[in-house]
């Protein structure tokens, strides 16, 4: 399993990278990465070719999987694959670096369901709204979207449509748990 920060957005709500933002000292993204290695052998950050004059500054390259051409869509779809279709045999554990609250307990209950369970994907779900960016995606689920966009069966860009394709468990968090899921958008 490999860990993905995603960092591929284009922030225009912030105004600013959203990966780059600072919290302790530490960017959101480096707060993502670490949080990651606690589970995965290796991480990747998944990011645009425009970010790489400021990501490499913090980063080593290799660790970089940017926006694949190949990939007709945009936003986080498009990072996801981009991230599989350079590690098409692994699955990978998605967290977005603008939610630089979760806990590792979080990241805990994604790795114990995606053992127990069979389903293409386990995805958080917070107060009714779905996480899919706080999610574990199997190499063999996204295989399946890839295979329908290569066959031109698939034109849906959202998250949302990847989870209700394919047989995703939803997993709820406590109401102790939703302080982890402050989504910072906005400057203020």
């Amino acid at each position: 399993m490999i860990g993905v920060v995603m960092c591929g957005g284009e922030s225009k709500r912030m105004q600013r990278d959203k990966g780059l933002l600072l919290k302790n000292g530490q960017t959101w993204a480096a707060l993502a990465a670490q949080k990651l290695a606690n589970f995965c052998p290796e991480f990747v950050f998944s990011i645009n070719k425009k970010q790489l004059r400021h990501y490499s500054k913090l980063f080593n390259i290799h660790t970089f999987v940017f926006d694949n051409p190949i990939v007709p869509f945009k936003g986080p779809l498009l990072g996801v694959l981009s991230v599989h279709l350079q590690h098409p045999q692994q699955d990978l554990l998605v967290l977005a670096c603008d939610l630089p609250d979760i806990d590792l307990c979080i990241l805990e209950k994604l790795l114990a369901a995606s053992t127990e369970k069979n389903e293409a994907v386990c995805c958080i779900q917070n107060s009714g709204q779905i996480e899919p960016l706080v999610a574990i995606y199997k190499a063999t689920g996204l295989a399946r979207i890839w295979h329908l966009i290569q066959q031109n069966q698939w034109h849906k860009a959202s998250m949302l449509h990847v989870l209700s394709f394919l047989e995703t468990e939803y997993l709820p968090v406590g109401e102790n748990e939703e302080i982890y899921f402050k989504n910072y958008n906005y400057p203020e």
